[in-house]
């Protein structure tokens, strides 16, 4: 199975690799307007055309702090993905579970305390193969620019005690990169550094 995966795309709509499975790891609408009503209509708009013209078998995404239509529950209902939110879905006999939360870092959408962090990820009762989380682990590919890391201990807790084969995720811009958690591999796979400037491509993995 090959997975194509992008994080943090805050609008941007790029020409897509081929793959199976195209995964995207929230902060999907633009940086420009965070109302609801603009968000919705960007989804129901743009971003529905451009996931009926990418030839992916299936599409799996998060939402992530920016992505506020989705914590008021007003995004449309029928786009052509599979939009995950604490749940699981299976497709062709991997796994993939879906994480929007991250640490509270201003007053933005699926922000968690600590305790909060671990309440949402008691849902995670089985391991999935591919750990969709927005955020970072700690100590993982959650390096700001200005060298602080911010990634969460909960998160990071989860991948140890689950062990999944693959954690998408991005949040942090500049952090985008590979790299390995205990057996898991992580991939921050956010398309835009740290200026919200195109920057990165979509990660191709093949699982």
């Amino acid at each position: 199975m090959r997975l194509v995966c992008l994080s943090d795309q805050h609008g941007h709509l790029p020409d897509l690799p081929e793959g199976d499975v195209l995964v995207l790891g929230g902060d999907l609408c633009p940086i420009d307007d965070h109302a609801i009503a603009a968000q919705a209509a960007w989804l129901d708009g743009p971003f529905r055309a451009w996931l009926e013209r990418a030839a992916f078998a299936r599409v799996v995404g998060i939402a992530g702090n920016h992505d506020f239509v989705f914590e008021a529950g007003c995004q449309p209902r029928d786009l052509p993905w599979t939009y995950l939110q604490d749940g699981a879905a299976d497709i062709a006999g991997v796994t993939f579970y879906g994480f929007p939360w991250t640490p509270i870092l201003g007053p933005w959408a699926f922000e968690a305390t600590p305790g909060q962090m671990q309440e949402h990820l008691a849902h995670l009762a089985a391991a999935p193969d591919v750990l969709v989380a927005h955020g970072p682990p700690s100590g993982c590919l959650d390096r700001t620019w200005a060298g602080y890391r911010v990634g969460s201990p909960e998160v990071r807790e989860a991948v140890l005690h689950h062990a999944p084969r693959l954690v998408i995720c991005g949040h942090i811009h500049e952090a985008h990169g590979r790299a390995r958690l205990a057996g898991s591999e992580v991939v921050n796979a956010s398309l835009l550094d740290e200026r919200y400037e195109p920057a990165f491509a979509p990660v191709v993995i093949d699982l």
